[in-house]
């Protein structure tokens, strides 16, 4: 079995770990102050650097968590979200 020195740190997390990493990465993005808050899929996946995959599984998972609103391709933060935010949690 050979060891490639140049793998990334990503490359030794588990699945669920890169998931969760990915969600925190979309929802910092869209609670970012410094942006208007409405992004598009496309957007994201060009922000992130992530795989279109892993980011649309993030996507499905903050809506289906209530964090994130999906209207076609834009997407934005729940109020909820917003407000965890501002009480810093």
């Amino acid at each position: 079995m050979s060891h490639n020195p140049t793998a990334t740190a990503d490359n030794n997390l588990d699945v669920a770990t890169r998931d969760d990493m990915t969600a925190s990465a979309v929802l910092s993005l869209l609670l970012a102050t410094d942006y208007q808050g409405t992004w598009t899929r496309a957007e994201i996946e060009r922000e992130l650097s992530g795989s279109r995959v892993e980011v649309q599984d993030a996507l499905a998972e903050l809506r289906a968590t209530g964090l994130i609103h999906v209207h076609d391709e834009l997407v934005f933060s729940t109020r909820a979200a917003r407000r965890m935010d501002e009480l810093d949690m």
